[in-house]
Order: structure tokens, then sequence, then C-alpha cells
């Protein structure tokens, strides 16, 4: 049977046996499965997934502290707001405004594929997400330093150090990503991650609120208009984000019990990594709806920055504080519930929620002419909607991914879902800039909102939710519960 293939005997799974042979398998001739060596590892996979329950809660709590050190610090770097403020005052360009996110989104996700080879190779998944987060913090710390040099070195030397350090602090972010995934599928009860990561997204963006505001209030104090007034808020959000670093090491990783043989050869693995599209055509399909997503934000977070701004006037501190904080605050709301409901319903109804409200934040968008001296209020209003919308879809992805594949055949799945969506990542943000440079917001809006409806029907109809392909819900550690079973679970993660 195909290494990839939506179904496979519970029997096979729960022995603990050889995996099965596949596009992703070692070359014949060569043991395809290894147990890890030591007392404490896990002798079966039921053993594996009943440790991984009893160390669920201390997880839960090593990695909800994690969410909050990251996000307090990295929302004085938010793509949609902060960086867009801050190169609107070097540029007038509504392209280079929208770059800092198109080169977060894209960096972020190409590189994951091909580091799979690498991760498929490593018996273990904390010591590469603490190594490879490493390196993803130092170019903030150079971002900072460029801010307060910025009447120094120039306009042009400040903005392409800016896009610079960016790229390299992305490429990073997306090998240690990965990692962090795939740790994460490791180390949290399956039957509770949506609940995991609705709750990680409140608590953690509760943290942010408070920094979208502090952010605010130090702008106003150092000068908003400048832009060496960035250097000091760069500065402590690096700093925080290097704090979490720390955090992640702490985590409790059992050794899984069924190691196959890793793929030596890094075109053979790619090939086999491709093949996966032809032996699971579930998952192709939602490889598809994935990529189309980022296009029914074509008029995205940081265009309506810019837009508050230049056709309503609005002060960068006021932009930053009450864009960022509504837009946390969404998903300090709405966090716990979305989680849930994907662990009852399946992750694909969140696709579906989240491309309707991004429509919804559209129709507000559109609408905002007409809220006269209230237009901030509005703003806030979408910027609400659309952290509901980014909530919905990132607890998704993240989630059915790891519901695609048993946990030795994951780093292909989450590679291949990260790189193929990357080309819409960049294109759908720099698309919308361009455009609104040349025929105005309104109009790019309006296309924005029509095509938020299409993805919306695509995300409906485009595939199957990837556990009701499964026979072996065990051997993915998940439970063979009723849909109440895991709400109830869900609810008590702490």
């Amino acid at each position: 049977m195909e290494v990839g293939s939506t179904r496979r005997s519970g029997g096979e799974e729960g022995a603990g046996g050889s995996a099965p042979a596949g596009p992703l398998a070692p070359d014949s001739g060569r043991p395809t499965c290894t147990r890890p060596k030591g007392p404490e590892a896990p002798r079966s996979l039921a053993d594996y997934w009943a440790e991984v329950r009893r160390w669920h809660r201390y997880n839960v709590t090593v990695h909800v502290l994690e969410g909050v050190s990251t996000y307090f610090g990295l929302t004085y770097f938010d793509p949609a707001t902060v960086l867009v403020v801050y190169v609107g005052l070097l540029t007038s360009s509504k392209l280079l405004m929208n770059l800092p996110w198109a080169l977060i989104t894209f960096s972020w996700a190409f590189p994951q594929l091909f580091f799979s080879y690498y991760l498929q190779r490593a018996r273990q998944r904390r010591a590469l997400a603490v190594v490879g987060n490493v390196f993803n913090r130092i170019p903030l710390l150079l971002v900072a330093l460029s801010a307060l040099l910025a009447p120094r070195l120039g306009t042009h030397v400040a903005l392409v150090s800016l896009f610079l350090l960016l790229s390299v602090n992305v490429i990073f972010n997306g090998i240690g990503y990965i990692t962090w995934q795939d740790l994460l599928g490791r180390i949290i009860a399956p039957e509770r991650r949506g609940a995991f990561f609705g709750l990680k997204q409140c608590i953690g963006m509760s943290a942010a609120a408070v920094s979208a505001v502090s952010m605010g209030v130090l702008l106003r104090w150092l000068g908003e208009e400048k832009p060496q007034s960035y250097g000091v808020p760069f500065l402590v959000g690096a700093g925080l984000y290097v704090f979490s670093i720390f955090l992640v090491a702490l985590s409790h990783e059992p050794s899984y019990p069924r190691q196959r043989e890793p793929v030596r050869n890094w075109w053979r693995y790619t090939r086999g990594a491709f093949g996966l599209l032809a032996t699971n055509r579930n998952f192709t399909r939602y490889l598809v709806v994935r990529a189309l997503f980022p296009c029914a934000s074509l008029f995205s977070l940081s265009l309506y920055s810019a837009y508050a701004r230049e056709a309503f006037a609005i002060s960068p501190s006021k932009v930053v504080a009450a864009l960022t904080a509504a837009n946390y605050l969404s998903q300090v709301l709405v966090g716990p519930w979305a989680g849930r409901l994907g662990d009852r319903l399946g992750f694909k109804s969140l696709l579906v929620v989240s491309a309707g409200v991004t429509a919804t934040s559209l129709v507000v968008g559109l609408s905002l002419p007409l809220w006269g001296g209230a237009a901030i209020v509005g703003f806030t209003l979408v910027s609400f909607l659309f952290g509901v919308s980014w909530l919905t879809m990132t607890i998704a992805n993240l989630n059915i991914v790891l519901e695609f594949a048993h946990v030795e055949d994951r780093p292909a799945y989450m590679g291949l879902a990260a790189t193929l969506g990357a080309p819409t990542l960049l294109l759908a943000p720099l698309l919308g800039g361009w455009l609104v440079d040349r025929v105005g917001y309104v109009p790019v809006m309006a296309a924005s909102l029509a095509v938020s409806l299409l993805v919306a029907a695509i995300s409906a109809l485009g595939f199957r939710e990837p556990r009701e392909t499964h026979d072996d819900l065990e051997g993915l550690g998940l439970r063979k519960a009723s849909g109440a079973e895991v709400a109830g679970e869900a609810g008590s993660l702490a």
C-alpha cells in the first residue's frame, strides 16, 4: 500500500509493526521501521498516545506561555498595521506597503517542503524546533537597529534593509514552523488539538492586544511620524520573541515507537512527496482550496491600514492601536469556540466560516465612506472580522494537514501543503497593492468580495473531511468517540 494512502488497517498501525512501503519509503532491502532505544521509549502506539495524554496539560501550559511571549513580541512587527505605517513613512507606494505582508507569508511557507526532507530524518522534533527558531530572531534585532539608524541610512537603504532582513527572518520561520507544527502534532492529544490551538490563540492574542495598545502609546510618546521612533518598540518585541525559544525547549516529547528508516536522497524524497498528489486525491483537492484562499484577501488588512490613513486622515497611532487590538481581540473571543467546533465537526467547516467572514468584512469595508466621522469604528469592525477569518483559517489549516497523514508521513504532507500554497500567498497581496495604485481602493475591495464568495463555495464542495476517509482513527491518535465526547474532552484542556 502506498505511503500517504488515506486508508490503513487498524491492526497494522496498532501493532507497531513495519511501516508500509510507498513513494516515501527507503530503498528496498533496507528496514522500513526502527524502534527508538532507551527505557522510556513507548513500546506501542497505544503506549505512545497514552504518554502524550498524560503530559497533555504540561505541554499545553508550556506552549500557551510560549504563545504569550511570541504574540506579545511579534505584535511590534505586525505586517498588516505596524510595518505598513512604518513603510508608509518611507514611501507612498501601496505595493511596497503591502510587501512586508507578502514577504512574510510567502517566505514562511515556501521553504517547508525542502526542509521536510531533513525533518523526516530526525527522530525527535524539540531540538530542531529550538535551533530553527534561533536564527529567525536575529534579523528582527537588526530590523530594530536599521529603524534607529533610518535618518542616517536614508530612505532607500532603510527600505532595502527592512525587506532583506524580513526575508531572512521568515525563511528561517518556515524552517522552524514546520518543525514546531510537527512537534505539536506529536505532543498534544489529537482529539483536543483544535481546542488547544483555540486556547493558545485566545490567551496569546490577549497579550497581543495589550501589546498593540502599548505600541500606540510608545509611538505617541516617541513621535509617531519619525521612522527612528519605531526602533525602540522593535527592540522590545525582538527581545520577547527571543525569550519564547526557552519555553519551546521545555516541551516534553515522547519517542515515537515506529520510525521509518529515512529516505537519504533529497531528489528521491521530493519525487516521492510529489507522488502523494497522485495517491491521495483528496489531499490534492485540499491543496487547491488552500492555494485559492489568499485570493479571498486580495484586499488585505494592510491595505485597510493605508486606506484609513489616506482616505480618512486617521493618525498612525490610532491605526496601529485600534486595528491591531481589534484584530487580536477577535481571536481572543472566537478562538475557544472555533477550536472546539473543529474538534467536533471537522476543520473543513472552519475554512468555510473563514471565507464567509472575509466576505462580510469586505461588505463592511465597502460601506466605510458612509460612516463619516465614525470611520475609525468601521475600520475597527473590519479588523475584528479580519481577525476571525484569519483565526479560523489558521486553526483549520494547522489541523487538517495533521489529520491527512500518520505521524511518520507528516513532514511530506506539511511541506507540500505550505510550499505549494506559497505562490498565491506572495502574489495575492502584491496584486492587490498594485491594483490599488492603479484603480483605487473601492474597485479592488469589490473584486475581493466576489473572489471570497467563490472561495467559500469551493471550500464547502472541493474536498472531503480527511478524518472521514480513514478507517484507522486510533492510528492517527484520534479516539473513535462521538462529537459530544470529543467536545467535552476539549472543554477540559488544562
